[in-house]
C-alpha cells in the first residue's frame, strides 16, 4: 500500500477513514454503472426502432426526470458519480490501492487522473441537470459538447487545444480496446473463479464497447481542433448516432448499447467484490493494536483465504476495535 495508507492506519481515526473510503469508492462503482446501463438501455431502444435516437450519459440521465421520484434518482446520482470522481482522485494521486511504480503502473495512474476529470465533469453536468430540470428545459449533450469546443477555441492556440483533447480521448479510447485484450480483470475481483471468471467476459465485452465510443468521440473532437469548426465534434450520443448511420448501423449499435450495459453491470460487480481492502486493512491493524494490548479477539481459523477475505473483511471489521 501507499505512505498515504500507511499514515492513516496508524490512528483510529485514520482507520475510520479508511472504512469511510471503501465505502465512497463502492457507492461511485454503483452510479457509474447507473449511468452506463442507462445510457446502454437509451441506445439498444433506439437500434431497435422504440427511441428516436441514441442519448449520453446527462441526456440519459435525463429521462429520470420523467419518473415520479426521478428528481431524488438523479441527486443520488449525482452524489454517487462525486464519490467515484473523489475516489479516482485517492487511486491517482494517492495510489490507495497499492499499485507498483513501473512504466505500467504510472500509466494506469495518469489513466486515472484523466477519469477523474471526466467524472468531474460528469459530476458537475449531473447537478447542473438537476437545476436544468426545475426551470423545464431540455439537455442537449451534443449541443453542450459544441458549445465547449467552441470556447477551447476561443483561447489562444485553442485549436491546437481541442486537437489535444481528441487525442487524449482516443487514447483513452485506444487503452480501453487493450485493456479488454490484456488485462487480468479477475485479480482485483474478492470472489470464486468461476464468478470471476465469467465477470471478466462481461468486463471485456464492456471495455470494448466503451473504448470504441471514446475513440469515436475523440476522433471527432481531434477533427473539430484541426478545423477550428466544432460542428465536426461529437458527444458520446453524437457517437452512438454515427455508428447508426453507418452500413449496418442498427447492428453496430446493437452490439455497442448490449456492451455499454455489461460494463455498467460490471461496475456492479466491482462495487460487491473489487478487493480495494482498506476497510480489511484498517480491521486487521485494529485487531493487531488489540492484541498487543491483551485484548481478547475471536481466531479465525483461515486467515487470507477467499472465503476469509470475502464481503470486503466485513467479518474482521465486526471484530475490530475502532
Amino acid at each position: 500500500m501507499s505512505s498515504a495508507v500507511e499514515v492513516l492506519e496508524q490512528t483510529k481515526a485514520g482507520r475510520r477513514g479508511m472504512v469511510v473510503l471503501e465505502l465512497i469508492s463502492r457507492t461511485g462503482y454503483i452510479a457509474r454503472g447507473v449511468v452506463y446501463i442507462s445510457v446502454g438501455l437509451i441506445a439498444l431502444l433506439a437500434a431497435i426502432g422504440v427511441a428516436p435516437r441514441p442519448r449520453g450519459p446527462i441526456a440519459a440521465l435525463e429521462a429520470w426526470g420523467q419518473w415520479r421520484f426521478g428528481v431524488f434518482l438523479l441527486w443520488l446520482a449525482a452524489f454517487g458519480l462525486a464519490a467515484f470522481c473523489f475516489w479516482r482522485i485517492l487511486q491517482s494521486v494517492f495510489s490507495v490501492e497499492g499499485r507498483s511504480r513501473g512504466l505500467l503502473a504510472w500509466g494506469g495512474r495518469i489513466g486515472q487522473g484523466f477519469s477523474a476529470i471526466m467524472y468531474f465533469i460528469l459530476t458537475w453536468s449531473a447537478f447542473k441537470l438537476i437545476d436544468t430540470l426545475a426551470d423545464l428545459h431540455q439537455v442537449d449533450d451534443q449541443a453542450a459538447t459544441r458549445a465547449v469546443v467552441k470556447t477551447l477555441l476561443a483561447f489562444p492556440y485553442g485549436g491546437w487545444l481541442v486537437f489535444a483533447v481528441g487525442v487524449a480521448t482516443m487514447a483513452i479510447g485506444l487503452g480501453n480496446l487493450i485493456q479488454a485484450s490484456l488485462r487480468n480483470f479477475t485479480k482485483r475481483l474478492d470472489a470464486n473463479p468461476r464468478f470471476s471468471r465469467r465477470a471478466a467476459r462481461l468486463a471485456r465485452v464492456g471495455y470494448s464497447a466503451r473504448g470504441v465510443v471514446f475513440f469515436l468521440v475523440g476522433l471527432s473532437i481531434a477533427a473539430a481542433g484541426l478545423k477550428s469548426s466544432d460542428a465536426n465534434a461529437y458527444s458520446a450520443g453524437g457517437a452512438l448516432s454515427y455508428l447508426r448511420s453507418l452500413p449496418f448501423g442498427d447492428a453496430l449499435l446493437s452490439f455497442t448499447a448490449v456492451g455499454l450495459i455489461a460494463f455498467g453491470l460490471f461496475a456492479f460487480v466491482e462495487a460487491r467484490y473489487r478487493d480495494i481492502g482498506l476497510i480489511r486493512r484498517a480491521a486487521d491493524t485494529s485487531l493487531r493494536q488489540a492484541r498487543l494490548e491483551g485484548h481478547e479477539t475471536d481466531h479465525d481459523p483461515r486467515p487470507g483465504s477467499v472465503r476469509d477475505r470475502r464481503g470486503w473483511g466485513l467479518r474482521r471489521l465486526r471484530r475490530a476495535r475502532f
